[in-house]
Order: C-alpha cells, then sequence, then structure tokens
C-alpha cells in the first residue's frame, strides 16, 4: 500500500461515497481516512467490464471527505496476490482534487503488463486475487515541484512523488476478481 508504506499514515477504507468539493483554500492537515467507492465494485467484487474478460475499462472511482487545499491526488491499483510480487493495474494523477476519477484532466502512469493507463484484473485460471484501490490526496500538485510525475510515470515515481509532498488523506479500497 503506498498510502502506509510512503506516507506512514492510517489509510485504509477507500471507495465507499462522494460528496461536493471543498471550497477552503487552506490545507486541511488534519490526515486521516478518505471513504473511496466505485459503482464497478459490488460487495467487495469488481465488475467484468473493468476486467480482461471484459472490456478493461476503468472504473469509476469516487471519494469523500474532500480535504480542503488538495491540490494532487494519486489513484492506484495493485494486485499484491500476483506469482511474481505486487502487479500495478493503474497509476494516475490529477492536479485537482474533484472527488471522482470522470472528468477533469488525469495523466496515466505505467502498469506492469508493459502500457499505459488502466488494465483490469487477470489472475490465472482457478485464481482469485485481492485489488488494492488507492487514493492519496495531497496539499501540492504532482505534475510540478520536486519529483514532478509526467504521462508514463511508473510506481517508484509515484512513491518518490508522494514522499515529497504533504499528505492530506488517502483510503483504500479491497476488492477481488477471480477466473
Amino acid at each position: 500500500m503506498v498510502a502506509a508504506r510512503t506516507l506512514g499514515i492510517v489509510a485504509v477504507a477507500v471507495l465507499v461515497n462522494a460528496c461536493g468539493p471543498g471550497s477552503s483554500p487552506a490545507p486541511d492537515a488534519g490526515g486521516g481516512d478518505l471513504i473511496v467507492d466505485s459503482p464497478q465494485i459490488v460487495n467487495g467484487s469488481i465488475a467484468r467490464a473493468q476486467t480482461c474478460d471484459g472490456g478493461d475499462h476503468a472504473p469509476e472511482v469516487r471519494w469523500s471527505p474532500l480535504p480542503t487545499g488538495g491540490r494532487g491526488v494519486l489513484v492506484e491499483m495493485l494486485d499484491p496476490d500476483a506469482p511474481g510480487g505486487t502487479f500495478t493495474h493503474w497509476l494516475a494523477y490529477s492536479d485537482a482534487d474533484t472527488g471522482t476519477t470522470v472528468g477533469g484532466t488525469w495523466v496515466q502512469g505505467a502498469n506492469d503488463f508493459g502500457g499505459t493507463g488502466y488494465r483490469g484484473p487477470c489472475p490465472p485460471k482457478g485464481q482469485t486475487h485481492h485489488y488494492h484501490l488507492t487514493v492519496i490526496v495531497l496539499a501540492s500538485p504532482l505534475g510540478s515541484g520536486d519529483h514532478a510525475l509526467a504521462a508514463g510515470f511508473h510506481r517508484g515515481d509515484a512513491d518518490a512523488a508522494v514522499a515529497a509532498r504533504t499528505p492530506l488523506r488517502s483510503g483504500e479500497l479491497v476488492a477481488t476478481y477471480g477466473r
């Protein structure tokens, strides 16, 4: 988990409900958990359309409460059950915290399939894996400053960029998919 590993803050409560954007420009340094939700994750399972057996469509991710002063958001989906170690399915960031991955400008990072952007769950047949969808909201943008991220960034780049910034809130949703 990037949030717990990199930020050292409690960060496991992702993808549940969304609320409207915050209006105060002052950073919310209180930290804490985000609630994360996705209409494509129901009863802890990822919908087929978001997997290699469907259309590999990125899920809509929503989070709340919106921290005041959020200037950068990192979203990642990791599979720690992969045979070769933790596998990256999705990395994306935005320099505006709107509480959702729908709309806005999202810069896509590299996945471990060898491409850029979202690639869905695709565990070996007969296995069910856990997918950790994490959202981290930061007080400064990820596209500028120290350790700025650019399209095609890797998980190590994201870890360094997050470590160089002030975290406001984070959260995680864990879902499963089996074949």
